[in-house]
Protein backbone atom coordinates (compact mmCIF):
# COMPACT_ATOMS: atom_id res chain seq x y z
CA UNK A 1 0.00 0.00 0.00
CA UNK A 2 1.43 3.37 -1.00
CA UNK A 3 0.13 6.87 -0.43
CA UNK A 4 1.78 8.65 -3.32
CA UNK A 5 -0.84 9.12 -6.03
CA UNK A 6 -2.09 12.71 -6.23
CA UNK A 7 -5.68 13.06 -7.43
CA UNK A 8 -6.53 15.86 -9.85
CA UNK A 9 -9.11 17.69 -7.74
CA UNK A 10 -9.86 21.33 -7.06
CA UNK A 11 -6.79 23.16 -5.73
CA UNK A 12 -6.11 23.41 -2.02
CA UNK A 13 -7.78 26.47 -0.51
CA UNK A 14 -9.87 28.07 2.22
CA UNK A 15 -12.63 25.47 1.95
CA UNK A 16 -10.18 22.72 2.92
CA UNK A 17 -8.76 24.75 5.80
CA UNK A 18 -12.08 25.74 7.38
CA UNK A 19 -13.60 22.31 6.82
CA UNK A 20 -10.54 20.72 8.42
CA UNK A 21 -10.97 23.07 11.39
CA UNK A 22 -14.46 21.63 11.89
CA UNK A 23 -12.91 18.24 12.62
CA UNK A 24 -11.12 19.46 15.73
CA UNK A 25 -14.20 21.43 16.73
CA UNK A 26 -16.14 18.16 16.61
CA UNK A 27 -13.48 16.24 18.54
CA UNK A 28 -13.24 18.87 21.26
CA UNK A 29 -17.00 19.15 21.69
CA UNK A 30 -16.73 15.62 23.02
CA UNK A 31 -13.24 15.62 24.56
CA UNK A 32 -13.82 18.81 26.61
CA UNK A 33 -16.32 16.94 28.77
CA UNK A 34 -13.44 14.87 30.18
CA UNK A 35 -12.76 17.57 32.75
CA UNK A 36 -16.21 16.92 34.27
CA UNK A 37 -15.95 13.13 34.48
CA UNK A 38 -14.19 13.02 37.85
CA UNK A 39 -16.60 15.52 39.41
CA UNK A 40 -19.60 13.70 37.94
CA UNK A 41 -18.62 10.25 39.19
CA UNK A 42 -17.20 11.25 42.58
CA UNK A 43 -19.56 14.08 43.58
CA UNK A 44 -22.82 13.04 41.89
CA UNK A 45 -22.71 9.30 41.17
CA UNK A 46 -20.89 8.53 44.42
CA UNK A 47 -17.71 6.64 43.47
CA UNK A 48 -14.92 7.05 45.99
CA UNK A 49 -11.66 8.60 44.80
CA UNK A 50 -9.73 5.34 45.17
CA UNK A 51 -12.11 3.49 42.86
CA UNK A 52 -12.06 6.36 40.38
CA UNK A 53 -8.24 6.43 40.40
CA UNK A 54 -8.00 2.70 39.62
CA UNK A 55 -10.62 2.95 36.86
CA UNK A 56 -9.00 5.91 35.15
CA UNK A 57 -5.51 4.33 35.38
CA UNK A 58 -6.70 1.15 33.65
CA UNK A 59 -8.64 3.11 31.05
CA UNK A 60 -5.64 5.29 30.21
CA UNK A 61 -3.52 2.17 29.73
CA UNK A 62 -6.14 1.04 27.23
CA UNK A 63 -5.87 4.47 25.59
CA UNK A 64 -2.19 3.86 24.98
CA UNK A 65 -2.90 0.48 23.38
CA UNK A 66 -5.82 1.23 21.09
CA UNK A 67 -4.34 4.22 19.21
CA UNK A 68 -1.61 2.13 17.49
CA UNK A 69 -4.24 -0.54 16.75
CA UNK A 70 -6.40 2.04 15.01
CA UNK A 71 -3.46 3.35 13.00
CA UNK A 72 -2.51 -0.16 11.90
CA UNK A 73 -6.09 -0.96 10.87
CA UNK A 74 -6.15 2.12 8.65
CA UNK A 75 -3.09 0.80 6.85
CA UNK A 76 -4.37 -2.77 6.63
CA UNK A 77 -7.88 -2.13 5.31
CA UNK A 78 -8.74 -0.93 1.82
CA UNK A 79 -10.03 2.66 1.70
CA UNK A 80 -13.79 3.14 1.33
CA UNK A 81 -15.54 5.26 -1.24
CA UNK A 82 -15.07 8.37 0.91
CA UNK A 83 -11.30 7.91 1.02
CA UNK A 84 -8.63 6.47 3.28
CA UNK A 85 -9.49 8.55 6.35
CA UNK A 86 -12.95 10.05 5.90
CA UNK A 87 -14.59 6.61 5.86
CA UNK A 88 -13.54 6.01 9.48
CA UNK A 89 -14.51 9.52 10.53
CA UNK A 90 -17.94 9.12 8.93
CA UNK A 91 -18.88 5.90 10.71
CA UNK A 92 -17.15 6.79 13.97
CA UNK A 93 -19.03 10.08 14.20
CA UNK A 94 -22.36 8.23 14.56
CA UNK A 95 -21.11 6.33 17.62
CA UNK A 96 -19.41 9.41 19.09
CA UNK A 97 -22.71 11.27 18.79
CA UNK A 98 -24.23 9.15 21.58
CA UNK A 99 -21.26 7.67 23.43
CA UNK A 100 -20.35 10.92 25.16
CA UNK A 101 -23.80 11.00 26.74
CA UNK A 102 -23.39 7.37 27.87
CA UNK A 103 -20.57 8.52 30.14
CA UNK A 104 -23.01 10.76 32.01
CA UNK A 105 -25.97 8.48 32.68
CA UNK A 106 -27.74 9.88 35.80
CA UNK A 107 -27.75 6.79 38.05
CA UNK A 108 -26.80 8.03 41.56
CA UNK A 109 -29.17 5.50 43.20
CA UNK A 110 -27.86 2.43 41.37
CA UNK A 111 -25.92 -0.30 43.24
CA UNK A 112 -22.20 0.46 43.53
CA UNK A 113 -21.06 -2.33 41.14
CA UNK A 114 -23.50 -1.03 38.51
CA UNK A 115 -22.05 2.46 38.87
CA UNK A 116 -18.55 1.10 38.29
CA UNK A 117 -19.70 -1.00 35.32
CA UNK A 118 -21.50 1.94 33.67
CA UNK A 119 -18.45 4.15 34.19
CA UNK A 120 -16.06 1.62 32.62
CA UNK A 121 -18.29 0.52 29.73
CA UNK A 122 -19.43 4.06 28.92
CA UNK A 123 -15.87 5.33 28.80
CA UNK A 124 -14.64 2.39 26.72
CA UNK A 125 -17.35 2.94 24.09
CA UNK A 126 -16.66 6.67 24.01
CA UNK A 127 -12.90 6.12 23.85
CA UNK A 128 -13.13 3.67 20.95
CA UNK A 129 -15.45 6.01 19.03
CA UNK A 130 -13.17 8.97 19.72
CA UNK A 131 -10.12 6.99 18.55
CA UNK A 132 -11.88 5.87 15.35
CA UNK A 133 -12.54 9.54 14.57
CA UNK A 134 -9.50 11.32 15.99
CA UNK A 135 -6.63 9.12 14.74
CA UNK A 136 -7.72 9.26 11.05
CA UNK A 137 -8.44 12.96 11.44
CA UNK A 138 -4.92 13.67 12.62
CA UNK A 139 -3.33 11.58 9.87
CA UNK A 140 -5.65 13.06 7.23
CA UNK A 141 -3.42 16.14 7.14
CA UNK A 142 -0.95 14.18 4.99
CA UNK A 143 -3.65 13.14 2.51
CA UNK A 144 -5.09 16.60 1.85
CA UNK A 145 -1.84 18.12 0.58
CA UNK A 146 1.84 17.27 0.11
CA UNK A 147 3.00 20.88 0.49
CA UNK A 148 4.72 21.48 3.90
CA UNK A 149 3.43 25.06 4.16
CA UNK A 150 -0.13 24.01 3.39
CA UNK A 151 0.13 21.25 5.99
CA UNK A 152 1.24 23.84 8.54
CA UNK A 153 -1.80 25.93 7.56
CA UNK A 154 -4.07 22.93 8.16
CA UNK A 155 -2.51 22.51 11.59
CA UNK A 156 -3.16 26.20 12.29
CA UNK A 157 -6.81 25.88 11.31
CA UNK A 158 -7.07 22.75 13.40
CA UNK A 159 -6.00 24.90 16.33
CA UNK A 160 -8.69 27.44 15.43
CA UNK A 161 -11.34 24.70 15.46
CA UNK A 162 -10.12 23.54 18.85
CA UNK A 163 -10.17 27.08 20.18
CA UNK A 164 -13.77 27.68 19.05
CA UNK A 165 -14.95 24.47 20.68
CA UNK A 166 -13.11 25.18 23.91
CA UNK A 167 -14.48 28.71 24.15
CA UNK A 168 -18.05 27.44 23.76
CA UNK A 169 -17.61 24.58 26.24
CA UNK A 170 -15.50 26.35 28.86
CA UNK A 171 -17.80 29.38 29.05
CA UNK A 172 -21.22 27.74 28.87
CA UNK A 173 -20.77 24.54 30.88
CA UNK A 174 -19.98 26.14 34.26
CA UNK A 175 -23.10 28.30 33.91
CA UNK A 176 -25.26 25.27 33.11
CA UNK A 177 -23.78 22.63 35.39
CA UNK A 178 -23.38 24.32 38.80
CA UNK A 179 -26.03 25.59 41.22
CA UNK A 180 -25.78 28.73 43.37
CA UNK A 181 -23.97 26.76 46.10
CA UNK A 182 -21.23 25.59 43.66
CA UNK A 183 -22.55 22.02 43.57
CA UNK A 184 -22.44 20.09 40.29
CA UNK A 185 -25.94 19.51 38.85
CA UNK A 186 -25.19 15.99 37.69
CA UNK A 187 -28.67 15.36 36.33
CA UNK A 188 -28.05 17.92 33.56
CA UNK A 189 -24.82 16.40 32.30
CA UNK A 190 -26.50 13.73 30.15
CA UNK A 191 -28.48 16.33 28.16
CA UNK A 192 -25.48 18.64 27.91
CA UNK A 193 -23.29 15.81 26.59
CA UNK A 194 -25.96 14.81 24.06
CA UNK A 195 -26.30 18.37 22.74
CA UNK A 196 -22.53 18.69 22.39
CA UNK A 197 -22.51 15.33 20.61
CA UNK A 198 -25.03 16.61 18.06
CA UNK A 199 -22.94 19.74 17.44
CA UNK A 200 -19.83 17.61 17.04
CA UNK A 201 -21.59 15.26 14.62
CA UNK A 202 -22.62 18.20 12.43
CA UNK A 203 -19.02 19.48 12.45
CA UNK A 204 -17.72 16.09 11.27
CA UNK A 205 -20.14 16.09 8.35
CA UNK A 206 -18.82 19.51 7.29
CA UNK A 207 -15.28 18.11 7.50
CA UNK A 208 -16.20 15.15 5.31
CA UNK A 209 -18.02 17.23 2.71
CA UNK A 210 -15.56 20.11 2.56
CA UNK A 211 -12.14 18.42 2.38
CA UNK A 212 -10.49 16.52 -0.46
CA UNK A 213 -8.03 13.65 0.04
CA UNK A 214 -5.76 14.55 -2.87
CA UNK A 215 -3.00 12.11 -1.97
CA UNK A 216 -4.66 8.78 -2.70
CA UNK A 217 -3.77 5.35 -1.37
CA UNK A 218 -3.02 2.83 -4.11
CA UNK A 219 -3.71 -0.87 -3.54
CA UNK A 220 -2.42 -3.42 -6.01
CA UNK A 221 -5.22 -5.87 -6.96
CA UNK A 222 -3.29 -8.93 -5.83
CA UNK A 223 -2.15 -7.43 -2.58
CA UNK A 224 -3.60 -8.94 0.57
CA UNK A 225 -2.65 -7.05 3.68
CA UNK A 226 -2.81 -9.01 6.91
CA UNK A 227 -2.96 -6.99 10.08
CA UNK A 228 -0.24 -7.84 12.59
CA UNK A 229 -0.33 -5.76 15.76
CA UNK A 230 3.20 -6.64 16.90
CA UNK A 231 4.66 -5.90 13.48
CA UNK A 232 2.90 -2.53 13.48
CA UNK A 233 4.10 -1.82 17.02
CA UNK A 234 7.66 -2.71 16.01
CA UNK A 235 7.47 -0.34 13.03
CA UNK A 236 6.09 2.35 15.32
CA UNK A 237 8.96 1.94 17.80
CA UNK A 238 11.56 2.12 15.02
CA UNK A 239 10.21 5.48 13.86
CA UNK A 240 12.07 7.75 16.30
CA UNK A 241 10.24 10.84 15.12
CA UNK A 242 6.77 9.50 15.81
CA UNK A 243 7.86 7.97 19.15
CA UNK A 244 9.18 11.37 20.26
CA UNK A 245 5.99 13.09 19.12
CA UNK A 246 3.90 10.49 20.94
CA UNK A 247 5.78 10.88 24.23
CA UNK A 248 5.57 14.67 24.06
CA UNK A 249 1.87 14.54 23.15
CA UNK A 250 1.08 12.16 26.01
CA UNK A 251 2.85 14.48 28.45
CA UNK A 252 0.93 17.47 27.09
CA UNK A 253 -2.42 15.66 27.26
CA UNK A 254 -1.76 14.53 30.85
CA UNK A 255 -0.95 18.12 31.77
CA UNK A 256 -4.02 19.53 29.99
CA UNK A 257 -6.43 16.98 31.45
CA UNK A 258 -4.91 17.36 34.91
CA UNK A 259 -5.01 21.16 34.78
CA UNK A 260 -8.55 21.16 33.39
CA UNK A 261 -9.83 18.90 36.19
CA UNK A 262 -7.84 20.86 38.77
CA UNK A 263 -9.35 24.14 37.54
CA UNK A 264 -12.86 22.84 38.20
CA UNK A 265 -11.98 21.79 41.75
CA UNK A 266 -9.90 24.90 42.53
CA UNK A 267 -12.72 27.27 41.57
CA UNK A 268 -15.38 25.09 43.19
CA UNK A 269 -13.65 24.34 46.49
CA UNK A 270 -10.84 26.89 46.92
CA UNK A 271 -12.11 30.11 45.34
CA UNK A 272 -15.74 29.16 46.16
CA UNK A 273 -17.09 30.25 42.77
CA UNK A 274 -17.40 27.37 40.31
CA UNK A 275 -19.18 29.43 37.65
CA UNK A 276 -16.16 31.73 37.34
CA UNK A 277 -14.15 28.81 36.00
CA UNK A 278 -15.67 29.86 32.68
CA UNK A 279 -13.80 33.15 32.92
CA UNK A 280 -10.59 31.17 33.26
CA UNK A 281 -11.58 29.24 30.15
CA UNK A 282 -12.13 32.44 28.19
CA UNK A 283 -8.94 34.02 29.54
CA UNK A 284 -6.87 31.04 28.39
CA UNK A 285 -8.46 31.09 24.93
CA UNK A 286 -8.13 34.80 24.11
CA UNK A 287 -4.32 34.64 23.71
CA UNK A 288 -4.92 32.02 21.02
CA UNK A 289 -6.20 34.80 18.76
CA UNK A 290 -2.77 36.42 19.05
CA UNK A 291 -0.60 33.31 19.09
CA UNK A 292 -2.16 31.21 16.30
CA UNK A 293 -1.44 33.75 13.49
CA UNK A 294 2.21 33.72 14.61
CA UNK A 295 2.57 29.97 14.06
CA UNK A 296 3.05 30.05 10.28
CA UNK A 297 5.79 32.75 10.17
CA UNK A 298 7.51 31.18 13.19
CA UNK A 299 7.59 27.77 11.50
CA UNK A 300 8.88 29.28 8.26
CA UNK A 301 11.70 31.12 10.05
CA UNK A 302 12.80 28.67 12.74
CA UNK A 303 11.39 25.28 11.70
CA UNK A 304 8.64 23.05 13.08
CA UNK A 305 10.59 21.41 15.90
CA UNK A 306 11.86 24.71 17.28
CA UNK A 307 8.44 26.37 17.00
CA UNK A 308 6.82 23.47 18.86
CA UNK A 309 9.36 23.07 21.67
CA UNK A 310 10.83 26.45 22.63
CA UNK A 311 7.61 28.16 23.89
CA UNK A 312 6.98 25.24 26.26
CA UNK A 313 9.71 26.63 28.56
CA UNK A 314 7.31 29.46 29.46
CA UNK A 315 4.64 26.92 30.32
CA UNK A 316 7.03 25.00 32.57
CA UNK A 317 7.85 28.14 34.56
CA UNK A 318 4.16 29.10 34.84
CA UNK A 319 3.22 25.60 36.01
CA UNK A 320 5.95 25.78 38.65
CA UNK A 321 4.42 29.07 39.78
CA UNK A 322 1.01 27.46 40.29
CA UNK A 323 2.59 24.72 42.39
CA UNK A 324 4.96 26.78 44.54
CA UNK A 325 3.59 30.34 44.79
CA UNK A 326 1.42 31.12 47.86
CA UNK A 327 -1.85 31.78 45.98
CA UNK A 328 -4.51 33.07 48.39
CA UNK A 329 -8.27 32.22 48.10
CA UNK A 330 -9.30 35.78 47.22
CA UNK A 331 -9.59 37.94 44.10
CA UNK A 332 -5.85 38.63 44.05
CA UNK A 333 -5.02 34.95 44.26
CA UNK A 334 -7.59 34.19 41.58
CA UNK A 335 -5.99 36.73 39.22
CA UNK A 336 -2.53 35.26 39.81
CA UNK A 337 -3.89 31.77 39.12
CA UNK A 338 -5.61 32.92 35.91
CA UNK A 339 -2.49 34.71 34.62
CA UNK A 340 -0.33 31.63 35.19
CA UNK A 341 -2.94 29.40 33.52
CA UNK A 342 -3.01 31.76 30.52
CA UNK A 343 0.78 31.51 30.19
CA UNK A 344 0.60 27.71 30.34
CA UNK A 345 -2.10 27.54 27.66
CA UNK A 346 -0.36 30.07 25.40
CA UNK A 347 2.90 28.12 25.53
CA UNK A 348 1.06 24.93 24.58
CA UNK A 349 -0.64 26.46 21.54
CA UNK A 350 2.51 26.35 19.41
CA UNK A 351 3.10 22.68 20.17
CA UNK A 352 -0.51 21.53 19.79
CA UNK A 353 -0.78 23.44 16.49
CA UNK A 354 2.54 22.46 14.90
CA UNK A 355 2.56 18.85 16.13
CA UNK A 356 0.08 17.71 13.48
CA UNK A 357 2.34 18.99 10.72
CA UNK A 358 5.11 16.94 12.36
CA UNK A 359 2.79 13.92 12.41
CA UNK A 360 2.20 14.31 8.66
CA UNK A 361 5.96 14.40 8.07
CA UNK A 362 6.39 11.31 10.26
CA UNK A 363 3.73 9.45 8.26
CA UNK A 364 5.64 10.25 5.07
CA UNK A 365 8.89 9.09 6.69
CA UNK A 366 7.26 5.81 7.77
CA UNK A 367 6.06 5.13 4.23
CA UNK A 368 9.47 6.00 2.83
CA UNK A 369 11.16 3.55 5.21
CA UNK A 370 8.66 0.67 5.12
CA UNK A 371 6.40 1.24 2.11
CA UNK A 372 3.38 1.14 4.47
Amino acid sequence: MKMNKVNRQRPFGAKDKWSYAMGDLGCNMSFALNSYLMLFYTQYIGLDLGTWGIIILLLKIWDAINDPIMGALMDALKPGKRGKFKTYIYYGSFVLLFSGALCFLPIPSAPYPIKVLVCVVGYLIWDMAYTVVNVPYGAMNAAITTDPTERAQLSTYRGIGSMIANIVVLITLPLLCYDKDNNLIGSRMFIVALVLGIIGFAAFQILIKGTVERVAVSHEPQEKVKFNYFESLSAFLKNKAVVAITIASIALIIMQIGLSSANQIVFQSYFKNAKLSGILGLATMIPSLIVIPLVKPTVQRFGKREAAAAPMLIGILAAAGIVFLPITPDNTGMMIYIILAVLINSSCIFFSTVVWALVADSVDYQELQTGK
